[in-house]
């Protein structure tokens, strides 16, 4: 395949930090407004497959006082056309025991296959608020956090390989999966439109200054072998 992609960013407010290399963001107050899109060219070279797949995101954080600060993260995205399972839209699935950020902790890679989604990324810092009040725990200055991941997401009847009218399409592939006990066992699956896939988190941060661990609880979307609940941590110094 290739593809041709362009985007947009706006960030009023920000300010920059700039090297020899790149440039980092100094403050993270600024809201971040994002679209891109990415067309593929078919035919040209030895690409075989065209596609439009148009996202958009927007990104806030509100400080609470002495509550802390929410961030918010909220992300939809299209993909117009006809294509096999590679280039539909995958969840930013966390495979991993360490956190990162702007991930799904428990959903598993191409568990689900979208043309269509919307995901909202939601997480509160309470700065101490509720653990600077037990005297013992007040010492560790320590930081509650909690969370919640959601994901909305379709798949149109053009992209649906499960539809009889599209058995015999050629365009489109079976989803992946493997064999158990003679029988195909699908791997990836299509969302209930009329219902999102949740997650939520509860835990803490500032732990010897650095550690941030934190409990991650899938409420829903449950079958066998399906991961319900994990611990998931990372290295973070906040200032």
């Amino acid at each position: 395949t290739y593809d041709l992609n362009m985007g947009l960013r706006f960030q009023p407010g920000v300010t920059w930090v700039n090297t020899k290399q790149r440039r980092i963001a100094s403050n993270n107050d600024a809201p971040i407004f994002s679209i891109n899109h990415t067309t593929g060219l078919y035919n040209f070279g030895k690409a075989d497959y065209n596609y439009n797949l148009t996202e958009a995101g927007i990104y806030k954080r509100f400080w609470l006082a002495s509550w802390g600060k929410m961030d918010f993260t909220l992300k939809g995205g299209v993909q117009w056309n006809k294509v096999p399972f590679p280039m539909l839209i995958m969840p930013a699935a966390n495979l991993s025991y360490i956190m990162e950020d702007n991930t799904f902790n428990l959903i598993d890679n191409m568990e689900f296959l979208n043309d269509r989604y919307v995901s909202l990324m939601y997480s509160w810092d309470l700065n101490g608020k509720i653990l600077n009040r037990i005297p013992l725990l007040k010492k560790l200055k320590w930081r509650e956090y909690i969370g919640c991941n959601v994901l909305w997401g379709t798949l149109s009847s053009k992209n649906n390989p499960f539809l009889e009218r599209n058995v015999n399409d050629s365009r489109l592939l079976y989803f992946p999966g493997n064999w158990r006990d003679g029988q195909f066992v699908y791997q990836s699956r299509v969302m209930d439109k009329k219902v999102p896939y949740v997650e939520v988190m509860v835990g803490i941060h500032n732990i010897f200054k650095i550690f941030h661990i934190e409990y991650v609880r899938r409420l829903n979307y449950l079958r066998a072998g399906t991961q319900k609940w994990g611990i998931r941590g990372m290295f973070r110094l906040t200032f």
